[in-house]
């Protein structure tokens, strides 16, 4: 373990803001970052993962950071973490709003920590052509249709975080 990460047993939740509760999120989301290829535009989701992706992509630059999130606490989180923009629509909807803000493009790199079909579909699709997803979602009986993300031009990333590897010292 990387210093100082097994020095803090706390407990707390997501909701107490306490660092014990997201410890166990830190690799998970580093390694989504990498997989997504994170260094300009950026798009996360709000939960634990989503909102230390905000703070990996300021951490490697980007410039752009788009959150979605429904959730007025979590936005002053991930707004106080580095987003730039806040998308609070889902579906076609949310893929809609994002293309609006990367003037018809998509975001270059896209986090997906859900694992459902629903979310995984929605990043695909606020990708740009070339972008990546760094998908870090267990997924439960997920299919992708195949030419969708075939046509996309979308790298897709990603799979349990390999903790060691995804840290930065």
């Amino acid at each position: 373990m990387r210093q100082g990460m097994s020095q803090y047993r706390g407990s707390g939740s997501l909701q107490s803001g306490r660092a014990g509760s997201w410890l166990a999120f830190v690799p998970r989301s580093c390694h989504a970052t990498g997989c997504a290829g994170v260094s300009s535009g950026h798009e996360v989701g709000d939960g634990a993962v989503g909102l230390l992706g905000v703070l990996a992509a300021k951490q490697l630059g980007a410039e752009r950071i788009i959150a979605m999130s429904r959730h007025e606490p979590r936005q002053k989180l991930a707004l106080e973490y580095g987003a730039t923009d806040l998308v609070t629509e889902r579906g076609d909807e949310g893929v809609a709003r994002i293309k609006d803000l990367t003037t018809g493009l998509g975001a270059h790199s896209v986090i997906e920590a859900v694992g459902t079909r629903e979310s995984m579909m929605q990043a695909i699709r606020s990708t740009r052509p070339g972008g990546h997803v760094g998908y870090v979602g267990v997924t439960h009986g997920v299919e992708l249709p195949g030419e969708e993300p075939f046509f996309s031009h979308v790298h897709l990333h990603g799979g349990p975080a390999p903790c060691a590897a995804s840290c930065p010292n």
